[in-house]
């Protein structure tokens, strides 16, 4: 039973890292060209805008379609009436982002934030009409399928976003990049999906889901206003030259956490909602996939910490020099979100949504209790906050969670061993030998040497991580 845990949590975690990281990487090309082809205040004026688009649209799924992967004993009246549920309230929050566009504009004192949240608030309604068929494909852990229809709609929304910038579209290729990407993901998931809503809607079948939905409802609130709702006070205390360069550091860090928490943290939640009344395989799944998120986020957020003045420049141009600092400090607190994803997966997947939120709320209240006692100081202080916060907060999250299962705390603290054993020696060994914290350069030409600098780290880490899994390795080998 492990091992059908084990593989088929492997199996479906590959499928959906293949499709968080397809679409991230066709996010990101589209970002780098906008970023050279666009100023600082382009991506300022995006992120005010978009910042009330994607608050409304948490409000249009309302968790219920997190309850419908939880629920066990899940009818198709409890499918047809959040499907009715969901869109109602998305109809209703498409208003709402319209009606508001122009006192949030004035608001601002930027014209243009008008007509783009008049734009982007399609995306409100496009979430309600495909997120059903999203959690059924996740229940179903038809994960293959979900990464390939969402992996052409990225794809082809990316070429959109491209052409769109190439023709001097400007600002409105990030918006044709957005709003293209629900569209095509409404048409492909109607087109190829059997599911259809029943014309029917049942007053107690939609309690049984909104019980549950509405906690999950307010924990996604609670992580939008930790995630997003900085950008709106940048904006308005700091304007949009300032929340452009913000906004380019939280995008790269954020498409990071993403591909982990996408790939990883999805298919732990389904898992875990399979077993959660099994204590024992929750302990062992958790130990098992906390291994594999440290494995993966740590050599990926430490160097993205560590080498900002050779990557952010590289990639988006030497006018977002100021944005370094900003990367270096997010990358920090993003580790910590990435590894934290699979104790929000399992204390949602046992129906602890309250206690999510109030872990939420404890992380959220501190972030911002941090953003206002520094944002004086500069952005540069203010994501420092965020790391030392995020760094403070971690063991809240893994007491809690651990005490949901039977496994033990020295278990529990194996499951970073390897983790931590790779990256002392790869960041360690091939820092001091390789120079990376001399002033001295290895090779001529920084930015030569920080590339080989990450190939060096990257490749020891891989080298001991498959030598302390030499075992399995051979096992694996001889058995194919």
């Amino acid at each position: 039973m492990a091992d059908n845990f084990s593989r088929n949590t492997l199996v479906g975690t590959l499928w959906m890292l293949t499709q968080k990281l397809g679409a991230q990487i066709s996010t990101l090309v589209v970002f780098i060209i906008l970023a050279r082809l666009l100023d600082a205040r382009d991506f300022g004026l995006m992120a005010m805008a978009n910042v009330v688009v994607l608050f409304l649209s948490v409000f249009a799924s309302q968790g219920l379609t997190a309850a419908i992967i939880q629920r066990q004993d899940l009818t198709p009246q409890h499918i047809d009436s959040a499907f009715w549920l969901n869109l109602m309230v998305g109809a209703g929050m498409l208003l709402l982002a319209c009606a508001s566009a122009p006192l949030i504009s004035q608001w601002y004192g930027e014209p243009q934030v008008r007509l783009l949240i008049w734009a982007l608030s399609v995306n409100v309604i496009l979430e309600s009409l495909i997120s059903v068929q999203n959690s059924i494909l996740q229940r179903n852990m038809a994960f293959k399928s979900l990464t390939i229809r969402k992996l052409i709609a990225e794809i082809l929304s990316g070429i959109l976003g491209i052409a769109m910038a190439l023709a001097g579209f400007g600002v409105w290729s990030l918006v044709a990049k957005v709003v293209g990407s629900l569209v095509l993901q409404g048409f492909i998931f109607w087109w190829v999906t059997d599911w259809r809503p029943g014309w029917r809607f049942s007053k107690r079948h939609a309690g049984d889901i909104v019980g549950y939905g509405i906690n999950v409802l307010a924990v996604n609130v609670v992580n939008f206003s930790s995630r997003q709702l900085d950008d709106l006070f940048v904006g308005l205390l700091l304007g949009a030259n300032a929340l452009g360069q913000y906004s380019i550091a939280k995008r790269l860090i954020l498409t990071a956490v993403d591909v982990i928490r996408g790939g990883i943290g999805s298919v732990a939640w389904t898992m875990f909602a399979k077993i959660q009344q099994d204590r024992v395989r929750l302990g062992q799944g958790l130990q098992q996939i906390n291994q594999w998120l440290c494995i993966a986020a740590w050599p990926l957020f430490l160097c993205l910490s560590l080498f900002p003045h050779f990557y952010v420049p590289l990639l988006f141009g030497e006018q977002w020099q100021s944005s370094i600092d900003i990367v270096r400090f997010l990358a920090l607190a993003g580790l910590v979100e990435a590894v934290r994803c699979s104790h929000e997966s399992l204390i949602l997947a046992v129906g602890k949504s309250g206690l999510r939120l109030r872990l939420a709320l404890l992380l959220t209240g501190s972030n911002f209790l941090a953003f206002f006692a520094l944002y004086t100081g500069g952005i540069d202080q203010v994501v420092m906050g965020y790391a030392v916060i995020a760094l403070v907060l971690f063991p809240c999250w893994a007491w809690t969670t651990v005490r949901l299962t039977d496994l033990s705390l020295g278990s529990y603290l194996g499951s970073f061993s390897q983790a931590t054993v790779a990256t002392i020696l790869a960041f360690g060994v091939a820092g001091f030998w390789l120079g990376i914290y001399s002033p001295e350069p290895v090779i001529a030409g920084s930015a030569w040497q920080s590339l080989y600098q990450i190939s060096a780290v990257l490749v020891i880490y891989g080298a001991v991580i498959a030598l302390l899994n030499r075992k399995r390795l051979k096992a694996k080998l001889f058995k194919a």
